[in-house]
């Protein structure tokens, strides 16, 4: 017996531990607000579950102060699961804790189903589901540069079915994993990206593919639009800031966002300036010197303004259901809902 599945971590020992990603800023005395990271790892995990998404919860790890950041850990497709090789020490004991939960799962080595990469006699690196995403029409995406070794395509290739293609594309900038600068809403065959992120040589690719193409600016870029979750046709977009208790309440019950609700005047609040208040996202802007065209994208068609509105608009006109999810306390990390989830294709049980 095998069904569709969600593997959510916990938040419990949650921390900024040591500076992972490009703009953690240790020094900023930046502090967890533990209930608030608890409520909202359990609001998401429910927005799952009401889209009857079945949602397993890996226990909490006392060392894994990024281990509820589930996405890296490995890569499930069909029967088959291939475990990640952390390239930042930090996260490097994580990998016999996630060796066991595979083994939970269902995935028996002894049987071929569970496989890890190399380590001698040079160590492949291979980050998971946060560089390994599945597409529409047959496609799989592999990103490369930041925290995957090309290498590792190799492997992941081994896990695809004969019908199925892998597309390397290599990350070039600021964005580490590959979900956190693309999106695949495979059931709209959309593919949702910042151009910014990848080589000029992915972005060709990107072009020719025979997807509905979606650019994000680098304002939502940054706002980790594309480390968003899609269940069926609807969309769980994150959202990096912390929202009213009306907001988050609507979207813990799973409530699609309607024009009328409070969560969609706040984010067209969010695009029309209060944005400038949320330091990290400003400083981010900053850093990559795109500040002043923060809003403008232009590679298909005239420059148009896409914010938040924009973007939700585009996904309305084709057919998506969407629900803002809350990952404030992520964002200092630099990771958001994407990052805290794994997605198994079948979820096998003894």
């Amino acid at each position: 017996m095998s069904a569709k599945g969600a593997l959510l971590g916990s938040p419990v020992y949650y921390d900024l531990a040591a500076k992972e990603n490009e703009f953690m800023d240790l020094n900023s005395k930046i502090e967890i607000d533990r209930q608030l990271v608890l409520e909202e790892n359990t609001d998401f995990g429910n927005m799952i579950q009401r889209l009857s998404l079945p949602v397993y919860h890996m226990a909490p790890w006392k060392y894994g102060w990024s281990s509820m950041f589930l996405a890296n850990i490995g890569f499930s497709h069909g029967e088959k699961a291939l475990l990640a090789n952390f390239r930042n020490p930090l996260r490097q004991p994580e990998e016999e804790y996630a060796w066991e939960w595979f083994q939970r799962l269902g995935f028996d080595p002894k049987k071929g189903m569970l496989r890890r990469l190399p380590t001698e006699p040079k160590r492949i690196c291979y980050e998971g589901q946060g560089d390994t995403l599945m597409g529409g029409k047959n496609k799989c995406f592999f990103t490369y540069g930041p925290r995957s070794d090309y290498e590792a395509k190799y492997y992941v290739q081994d896990m695809l079915y004969s019908y199925e293609e892998l597309i390397d594309l290599e990350l070039t900038s600021y964005f580490y994993h590959g979900d956190t600068c693309l999106n695949t809403f495979r059931p709209l065959e959309l593919f949702i990206y910042y151009p910014g992120a990848f080589s000029e040589d992915s972005r060709r690719k990107i072009e020719n593919l025979p997807l509905d193409l979606i650019e994000l600016s680098p304002y939502l870029a940054n706002c980790f639009v594309a480390n968003s979750v899609y269940i069926d046709s609807t969309f769980l977009i994150n959202v990096p800031f912390n929202a009213s208790e009306e907001s988050r309440l609507l979207s813990a019950w799973g409530r699609p966002l309607e024009e009328s609700d409070p969560r969609f005047r706040e984010l067209v609040a969010f695009d029309r300036g209060a944005w400038k208040k949320h330091a990290l996202l400003v400083a981010k802007l900053k850093k990559q010197k795109c500040i002043r065209g923060a809003f403008r994208t232009a590679t298909h068609g005239p420059a148009v303004r896409c914010g938040y509105e924009w973007f939700i608009r585009q996904l309305w006109d084709r057919g998506a259901q969407i629900i803002p999810v809350y990952m404030s306390q992520v964002e200092p990390s630099g990771a958001g809902a994407r990052c805290c989830v794994l997605f198994l294709d079948w979820l096998l049980t003894p």
